[in-house]
């Protein structure tokens, strides 16, 4: 499914990101996806940047591939299109849909030519915005006379909408990926996000220096012009602590390509499966700032011309 405009993602990102993003795992599993070596694997096999054959695959690497057949490239777009677009679907989890007025006259009143337009835009707005936030539910467009017997007026509605409950189309089955409820906390997931971040941007740095760019424990703390003789043990205890958050990162990043987060679980041995290569994650991750960069400027742009016109 191709992604919607810029502004179409700015309305709708304006209304309801806030209502999916409350839920950390759908936004950690985006940026999981996106430094997992097996998904980059998975990327490169599909667009032909490595030929099939060429290399050896882990064993349960068609999951790996099964996922990214899902969820898709996630190098060059953001959390909520790849949100509208994708992941809803492969979740089943989308808005609450609601009704909406379209326009509304009062007995005898004609239509000007700017509330016709009204009509119009609103019309677009909610097939655009709101409908699909909403996971594209059946929808039905009606004109309801407000005027007569009530009783009629709900008996008719009520029959054109069994006539079109009975024609919807309804979601069969169960979704094909769901988010692991367990006891992981966000605040572990943030970290080993945030300690895998600093040593892709520092790949030949000491790990105790990732755990001091990082506040990793404030009471391990080094300075790094200190002598180690006079550090004690806490240099190494950093390092440990350091190298225990990028385990961490590896396994969430790991288990995320093969559809499951967020999870700790111990992976099984599998000489196959590409690791973390701290140099070339550093360029993953310059290439989308680069783009996000470019891309925050021309939203940042449309949402001042948004708001210049009155629009939300």
């Amino acid at each position: 499914m191709p992604y919607p405009t810029r502004e179409i993602m700015a309305r709708s990102r304006t209304r309801y990101e806030a209502q999916i993003g409350a839920d950390w795992r759908y936004p950690g599993m985006f940026d999981f996806l996106e430094v997992s070596p097996s998904y980059r694997l998975a990327h490169l096999l599909a667009t032909g940047e490595v030929r099939r054959g060429s290399i050896q695959l882990p064993a349960d690497f068609d999951a790996v591939e099964k996922t990214y057949r899902a969820f898709g490239d996630v190098s060059q777009t953001y959390f909520w299109a790849w949100w509208i677009s994708i992941a809803q679907y492969q979740f089943g989890v989308a808005i609450p849909p609601e009704p909406r007025g379209l326009l509304k006259l009062i007995g005898g009143q004609q239509p000007s030519e700017q509330a016709i337009g009204a009509a119009k835009d609103a019309l677009l707005d909610y097939l655009s915005v709101d409908r699909p936030a909403q996971g594209q539910p059946a929808t039905m467009v009606v004109a309801l006379p407000v005027l007569g017997d009530r009783a009629a007026l709900f008996r008719s509605l009520e029959t054109m909408l069994n006539a079109a409950y009975g024609s919807a189309r309804q979601p069969v089955g169960v979704a094909p990926f769901t988010i692991i409820r367990n006891k992981i906390r966000k605040s572990t997931v943030t970290m080993a996000r945030q300690v895998l971040r600093a040593r892709a941007a520092r790949p030949k740095a000491r790990l105790f220096v990732i755990g001091n760019l990082t506040n990793v424990s404030r009471a391990h703390w080094t300075n790094e012009e200190q002598p180690r003789r006079e550090q004690g043990d806490k240099r190494r205890i950093m390092e440990i602590m350091v190298s225990r958050h990028l385990h961490r990162a590896y396994l969430l990043a790991e288990h995320a390509a093969r559809g499951q987060f967020p999870s700790l679980d111990p992976l099984p041995d599998d000489l196959h499966r590409p690791n973390f290569d701290f140099n070339e994650l550093k360029q993953v991750y310059r290439r989308h700032i680069r783009w996000m960069n470019a891309e925050l400027r021309d939203m940042r742009a449309l949402h001042a011309s948004m708001i210049a016109r009155g629009e939300r």
